[in-house]
């Protein structure tokens, strides 16, 4: 009876060792999987809170393996904040929580060094107004004059923050492309940066099945490519003298 025990015992330890390894190895995994070219630099942000307003694809990306948690596994921020919520809207005068609105813009922290606006795919799937592409458009019925009185009240509203705007990628609604060049078109009338994952993501329409549970919200593929197209982003806005090649 004893050696059987001690039997039990060890191939628990061995199980639990198993299970610890495994977990290392695939933290690992993802961690690489954001970069590529071995270059990599986990250090500058550090001292970055970032923060992310969105809807239901930023606010379902708390999850271990959403795409804020992995870019946080790998740039090691200094915090992070999802203002994600679901079935939102940048644009509609009468929309609940609409991304413009004061019940969005006013709860964003003050110290947000670097803020990223991932919004569009509720616009399209209600079919609200595109709208005019100007500077001055601030009519918030539109796609874009809501863009644009958002962006305003965001920049002054948090001093010295460095926003950049994230356009929907491919998913499983028409039009969905009229209003990722919007966004893109928004980020240039602002001169802000703007993420296209539209153009520059592998979630197209000949596979997005591959990436999304729905058509529309992300899985862990889906995730994991919404962070390398960020990630590549990021690393591209390290100063070129703080950056750390990886040559292993």
């Amino acid at each position: 009876m004893l050696h059987k025990v001690k039997l039990d015992i060890k191939s628990l330890i061995c199980i639990f060792l198993f299970f610890i390894m495994f977990g290392l190895s695939s933290c690992e995994k993802k961690n690489y999987a954001l970069v590529e070219n071995g270059v990599i630099n986990c250090n500058y942000y550090i001292d970055h809170n970032v923060s992310f307003l969105g809807d239901s694809i930023t606010e379902l990306s708390n999850d271990s393996n959403g795409f804020i948690q992995l870019l946080d596994e790998h740039f090691h921020f200094k915090k992070v904040n999802n203002y994600g919520i679901s079935g939102t809207t940048v644009s509609g005068a009468s929309r609940v929580n609409a991304f413009y609105t004061d019940s969005r813009t006013n709860v964003i922290d003050i110290q947000t060094n670097l803020l990223f606006v991932f919004g569009g795919i509720n616009d399209c799937v209600n079919k609200l107004e595109i709208g005019n592409l100007s500077i001055l458009n601030k009519n918030t019925d539109t796609f874009i004059g809501a863009y644009n009185v958002l962006i305003d009240k965001l920049l002054n509203s948090i001093e010295g923050c460095k926003i950049v705007l994230i356009s929907p990628h491919y998913v499983d609604v028409e039009n969905i492309g009229l209003y990722s060049n919007a966004v893109n078109s928004v980020a240039e009338l602002n001169k802000l940066d703007c993420i296209n994952l539209y153009k520059d993501s592998n979630i197209s329409e000949s596979d997005y099945d591959d990436y999304t549970i729905d058509g529309v919200h992300l899985n862990y593929d889906g995730n994991l490519e919404v962070a390398k197209c960020i990630a590549k982003y990021l690393i591209e806005s390290v100063p070129s003298n703080q950056i750390i090649e990886n040559n292993a």
